[in-house]
């Protein structure tokens, strides 16, 4: 799949996702589950494991782009180029969020509770910051320490009362915030590492699709559920 073919046909774009986040999930399950260390940091994994499978894709993408930057002068012509590009990367993301929903939903919940850990965490830290510790646990979130099972809270959770309900703005708040955040992240990254921003689309994805299967209960009887309310704004947000 090269660039030029990406651009005439870019709906391949979602098989192409849909394959490269399937095999991350089992590449690492199959490596890193049953690994004492690694099995903690397995929903990391899985988003590198799909930068990395992406990463020459996108590489090549951005040189075929800036290529049509210095060939065409007029800004019109060159905005409908990009957007050739730009309509390849959805599907791109379109078949991550699909192929992370469906292994959110395939996979035994202990399974599932390792493999999108981080990004379960993400969810109730957005969602629920005030019972934070709480939202995790009823998701299966868990870290084992030598032997013992434990809650995991991110730094500054702790302590925080339980009975605090979060107003609507604080909520929306949080959410434009952590929105920010992702577009100066999208930005460093690509003008640091170029095709480093596929590692932040490729998390993002993991992160709207673990929020899929907390909504639909990881059922697929509700998916489509779940696609329609959080793709109404993920897809412009992409």
């Amino acid at each position: 799949m090269n660039p030029k073919k990406a651009e005439r046909s870019p709906w391949e774009l979602f098989f192409i996702g849909l394959l490269y986040a399937s095999l991350s999930v089992l590449i690492v399950d199959w490596i890193f589950l049953k690994d004492t260390v690694l099995s903690q940091y397995t929903s990391m994994l899985i988003v590198t494991f799909t930068v990395m499978f992406s990463i020459p894709f996108f590489y090549f993408l951005i040189r075929f782009e800036e290529k049509k930057d210095a060939e065409i002068g007029e800004e019109r012509i060159l905005m409908k180029e990009h957007g050739k590009a730009i309509a390849a990367l959805v599907y791109l993301f379109l078949g991550f969020i699909i192929a992370f929903s469906f292994w959110y939903m395939a996979m035994p919940k202990n399974v599932t509770a390792q493999n999108f850990k981080a990004q379960i965490e993400q969810y109730c830290a957005i969602n629920m910051p005030n019972t934070f510790e709480k939202c995790i646990t009823s998701y299966g979130v868990t870290t084992t320490i030598i032997g013992k099972s434990i809650s995991t809270p991110i730094s500054g959770q702790t302590g925080v009362k339980s009975g605090n309900a979060v107003s609507n703005l604080q909520h929306f708040l949080n959410i434009f915030i952590n929105n920010i955040y992702v577009l100066i992240f999208i930005l460093v990254f690509s003008l640091t590492f170029g095709a480093g921003a596929i590692f932040i689309l490729a998390w993002n994805a993991s992160v709207i699709a673990a929020a899929i299967g907390i909504f639909t209960e990881a059922s697929f009887k509700n998916i489509h559920l779940g696609l329609m309310r959080y793709l109404i704004h993920g897809i412009p947000e992409i």
